[in-house]
């Protein structure tokens, strides 16, 4: 009997370390939040799946970070909507200026869009995880701009790849400049900056502050992220590790976007005590300009179907079908 089970092969789970770029910085209480993350797999799978967290962006651009997850030289990534846009141009539908009043708005669209976009990255070779989100993105300018007519002239960073922002600028008759994030505060200390769209964490956490005047209180864009892990490393893990992850993943983004929404509230209430102007200008001066810009980009940036369900479902919020 003993030489029987002697011969019995012993069967040992294969242990996998994914991973997982994000541009948080180390240390931060969003890498902190990550670390816990991370814990929580390795301890749910009994050690079979460990996340190996990148960092300070130290993986480089978001362009860069989507390219090493579909070269398998990365495993999964929280990407901002820079790096989204990399790979699903259409998500731009829920970045249109004006379109969300407030953030329950783009939770109740995104979330029925969901299952479609969902398939559509499955398709580009990548799960999605759970959505994320940076904020809603104002104007912050060296001069306060209470109409379209203040963007002539003037020179607006725009992020790589947001081709919204960019037609926004161009139909209001400034001049675009993109440039990587790490650019914009020397853009606007020494270079041609002379306004952004950003959210207030933004314009708090990279200094940008110490550089503008104003910040006009007025949705130009939504900042949509996500987690996403390839294909191909989802199809390395089994079953039980699958909905471990994505259960563990559901569940701190629910804190992630919570943390957000509270850092950007106590983040507009510092620009106002270190002297930034703090308007709230009239939707209706800008909706002309952004009506063009939403017209000028459907049919070729995102379906023109897309777009009318989208604005549909706005409709249904609105009157309290949710």
């Amino acid at each position: 009997m003993i030489g029987i089970l002697a011969s019995i092969p012993v069967v040992v789970a294969a242990e996998t370390t994914l991973r997982m770029a994000t541009t948080a910085p180390m240390g931060s209480a969003w890498y902190r939040l990550f670390k816990k993350m991370a814990r929580e797999v390795s301890e749910k799978t009994g050690g079979q799946v460990k996340l190996k967290i990148y960092g300070d962006g130290l993986q480089g651009t978001q362009k860069k970070v989507v390219t090493k997850l579909k070269s398998g030289k990365l495993d999964a990534a929280v990407l901002t909507s820079e790096g989204v846009r990399e790979i699903m141009k259409e998500v731009m539908v829920l970045q249109l200026p004006l379109l969300f009043a407030s953030a329950k708005e783009l939770d109740f669209v995104r979330g029925k869009l969901t299952d479609e976009l969902e398939k559509k990255l499955l398709a580009k070779g990548f799960k999605l995880l759970s959505w994320g989100d940076a904020g809603f993105g104002y104007l912050v300018s060296k001069a306060p701009i209470t109409t379209p007519a203040g963007l002539k002239g003037l020179t607006v960073w725009i992020e790589p790849g947001d081709s919204v922002t960019k037609k926004l600028v161009e139909l209001g008759g400034g001049t675009p400049k993109e440039m990587p994030m790490a650019g914009v505060l020397n853009g606007l200390k020494d270079g041609p900056l002379q306004a952004l769209v950003a959210t207030p964490l933004m314009v708090v956490g990279l200094q940008w502050y110490t550089q503008v005047k104003s910040l006009a209180v007025l949705p130009l864009s939504a900042g949509v992220g996500a987690a996403v892990i390839s294909k191909a490393s989802w199809d390395k893990l089994t079953a039980e590790q699958q909905k471990v992850v994505a259960d563990v993943y559901q569940r701190w983004n629910l804190k992630l976007r919570a943390k957000v929404l509270s850092d950007n509230r106590k983040s507009l209430a510092l620009l106002k005590e270190n002297g930034i102007s703090v308007t709230t200008p009239a939707k209706s001066a800008f909706q002309s300009l952004c009506n063009d810009t939403t017209r000028a980009l459907s049919g070729s940036l995102f379906p023109a179907s897309l777009l009318a369900r989208v604005k549909q479902l706005l409709v249904d919020y609105r009157a309290g079908k949710h």
